[in-house]
């Protein structure tokens, strides 16, 4: 399952299925390759537990507080599996043109096991 290390407490409630939250991240591979990260320092926004992203971020997120910082350690079942086209190549272009998707997401790994830094702001 999802491997999860507090490593800096937040305040508050935990999130709840549906709510909007935003985050900074920097993810990367066991070997340290970093494949994506907040863009500028932009936060991500998204609904938690509807899909909007992989399930390890949703199992994830939904034990963080506000202002919390942690380690997600995903397995691959959790993230994109033997999955390494997510999107159509014309999408992740059109995304990473206008700054939604870093360049560097293109190179995901069949089976990897995803590394998050995260740190929940809203």
């Amino acid at each position: 399952g999802l491997g999860y290390q507090v490593l800096e407490e937040g305040e508050g409630e935990l999130p709840f299925s549906g709510q909007n939250v935003q985050v900074a991240y920097k993810g990367a591979f066991l070997d340290g390759d970093v494949f994506d990260e907040s863009a500028d320092g932009a936060p991500f926004r998204f609904s938690v537990g509807q899909g909007a992203v992989i399930r390890g971020w949703d199992e994830g997120i939904a034990k963080m507080k506000v202002g919390e910082k942690a380690r997600l350690i995903i397995p691959s079942n959790l993230a994109y599996g033997a999955n390494v086209t997510v999107l159509p190549d014309t999408f992740v272009k059109g995304m990473v043109e206008a700054n939604f998707l870093s360049p560097r997401a293109q190179s995901m790994r069949p089976f990897a096991i995803l590394v998050f830094d995260v740190e929940r702001i809203e």
